[in-house]
């Protein structure tokens, strides 16, 4: 994957001016009119660019968004038809295309539009994939004779299914662990199916790195201890009366020591012994701080209570992490055993058809094919010279590899080409369909222009 290389100013979106060539990232959040401005610079597309509706590729990542996005497509070029000098009264964006078009070449090519829209390309990503695929079989090397499959969770279950007897059977303390937080093979595939369908490496979360990193904060709320230890006494000792006093001067000591003996740990049998014992945070507590020196108290006991409040779930994390390097075993051995039986049966997925079409297209970059005439991503540029992907932030990385492959070399940007990636960071959906954030902020720093649309108008 590209490296970030450079930032772009960020520009509130207007659909009248936004060029028509060039890379360019949309971020439109929820109600701030995205596909109204799809339509828009489709129907610029084909007035000011002259494209057939074959031409402008669309994706989406649902059957659902397809069928709206043709709908509203097919009624904006009927509305733009029945009206156009009207529209050019009221709104600038027809205005403005009509000082750049004339208005006999206009109703043509909205004519033309509207008579093959059931052949504009508009496609969910699977279905892109498979419309590839199948019309340029040779060069993508797909099987002749494959038979295709909505899905393969019925092979990844029973592969799930033989992992977790094997577990049982060579592992037993391995596969209490896993089934902590993974009770049956069937949860475990609806946590991980995503991750069984793709190619990416898996990247763990190291159990050593939790260990060292709640040292380092204990660490931390020691020396805030000590270094504070007058101004503690002073404040939440000395005011008390003499009982109060021992009590407190006994627990301020006796929570210096708790740190002191977490800051000598290093590995985590030395960790989970020093926790074993229970963490003295009687002054912690707010309510016996002073009022004059709470703000002061808080900034001294930041880290001790963050400490206290990870210390919460501090065995089940480290579990946890434990468990996902068998989890990472298991989703390998799960992929390896899925793709021979779906070879032998001559099987393809939805996940196959983009890993079938990232791959081929990699293979060219790989053994240094130029993008030239007859190669897979020429043959598709030319296909599709402009495409708008909507919802762009559910996009992985294998599926931003064949967008790259297409829209990201010398003669795309030679012949005019043009990309709109269209989502809303801030979704919490990644996890959801498996999109990846770094593909996002990669696209962010390699675009040409990165557009705004902030104003939610519903």
């Amino acid at each position: 994957m590209a490296q970030p290389t450079k930032t772009i100013a960020l520009i509130n979106l207007d659909a009248a001016t936004i060029p028509l060539t060039g890379r360019h990232l949309i971020e439109a959040s929820a109600g701030t009119g995205k596909t109204y401005n799809i339509t828009r610079i489709y129907l610029r597309l084909l007035l000011e660019r002259e494209l057939k509706v074959e031409e402008i590729l669309v994706m989406t990542f649902t059957k659902d968004a397809t069928q709206e996005l043709r709908g509203r497509i097919d009624t904006f070029i009927r509305e733009a038809i029945n009206h156009w000098p009207t529209l050019c009264q009221q709104d600038p964006y027809f205005l403005a295309i009509s000082k750049r078009v004339a208005d006999d070449k206009i109703q043509f090519l909205l004519k033309r539009a509207l008579l093959f829209l059931d052949e504009a390309a508009i496609f969910t990503l699977h279905g892109f994939c498979q419309r590839a695929l199948n019309q340029h079989a040779f060069a993508s090397g797909l099987p002749f004779n494959a038979t295709m499959s909505t899905n393969s969770s019925e092979l990844i279950l029973q592969a799930s299914q033989d992992w977790y007897r094997q577990l049982a059977k060579q592992n037993p303390v391995g596969f209490d662990l896993v089934a902590q937080f993974w009770s049956t093979p069937n949860v475990f595939v609806s946590s991980f199916a995503k991750a069984i369908g793709h190619q990416q490496s898996l990247t763990l979360i190291n159990v050593q790195q939790i260990i060292d990193d709640f040292i380092t904060l204990a660490k931390q709320a020691h020396t805030d201890l000590v270094e504070n230890n007058d101004f503690l006494n002073n404040s939440v000792v000395a005011h008390k009366k003499q009982d109060e006093q021992e009590k407190r001067a006994g627990e301020l000591v006796k929570m210096q020591q708790w740190f002191e003996t977490i800051t000598h740990c290093q590995i985590e049998a030395e960790l989970m012994n020093a926790i074993h014992n229970a963490m003295p945070d009687y002054l912690l507590n707010g309510n016996r701080h002073p009022k004059a020196f709470k703000v002061q108290l808080s900034q001294i006991f930041e880290n001790a209570k963050e400490v206290k409040e990870q210390l919460k779930n501090l065995t089940k994390h480290i579990n946890k992490a434990k468990a996902y390097q068998l989890v990472r075993t298991a989703i390998v051995q799960v992929r390896q055993q899925v793709k021979h039986t779906k070879e032998q049966q001559s099987i393809l997925d939805f996940d196959d058809l983009i890993n079938t079409l990232a791959n081929a297209l990699q293979k060219e970059k790989d053994n240094d094919i130029e993008v030239k005439e007859g190669s897979l991503s020429d043959t598709l540029f030319a296909q599709y010279p402009v495409a708008l992907v909507d919802e762009f932030q559910d996009t992985d990385p294998q599926q931003f590899s064949i967008l790259q492959a297409i829209y990201y070399n010398k003669q795309a940007k030679q012949a005019n080409g043009a990309l709109y990636l269209i989502g809303d960071p801030k979704q919490a959906i990644y996890g959801f369909r498996g999109g990846d954030i770094f593909a996002y902020l990669v696209a962010r720093v390699n675009c040409d222009y990165h557009w705004l649309m902030d104003t939610n108008w519903r």
